[in-house]
């Protein structure tokens, strides 16, 4: 009869399989939806460490290479904190086409008052990328080291 048919269905077992079942498909959509648009690396350039330039500030070189898996091209900012007084000596900003790779150097200067104190240290930075058009989005954060030389 359609009574024990309905005691049948609303047993603890099924109801919670259901209930599973609904979140799992739930988070799936959601991450679907939210996933990343793009991707971000940051090698140091092998050639050197560290170069004097001007009035004794000194220069690091990176490669940073961005992958945007998103339908549409985008613009990228970077920006750089780390050490009082380091500076991006670069574009900060990268545009990538959809589906696309964009790759730029990344030179990045610490003025001479800075670097004299902090001669011979390998010093923490951290490099953010973050997609113009979207503010919501949540900026990908580089960790690397800037090499003072003695």
């Amino acid at each position: 009869s359609a009574a024990q048919m309905m005691k049948r269905a609303v047993r603890p077992r099924v109801l919670i399989y259901g209930a599973l079942l609904l979140v799992l498909g739930s988070s799936f959509l959601w991450s679907l939806n939210h996933r990343a648009d793009f991707r971000v690396d940051l090698s140091r350039d092998r050639g050197s460490l560290a170069r004097m330039t001007g009035p004794g500030n000194i220069e690091n070189t990176y490669t940073l290479h961005i992958t945007n898996s998103d339908e549409q091209p985008h613009r990228y900012s970077i920006t750089v904190s780390g050490p009082e007084g380091i500076r991006l000596d670069t574009p900060g900003q990268l545009a990538v086409a959809a589906t696309s790779d964009g790759k730029m150097p990344v030179r990045l200067v610490l003025p001479a008052t800075q670097a004299m104190k902090a001669a011979g240290q390998t010093l923490p930075v951290e490099i953010e990328v973050r997609p113009v058009e979207d503010s919501q989005a949540e900026p990908k954060t580089l960790k690397s080291t800037f090499h003072v030389p003695r």
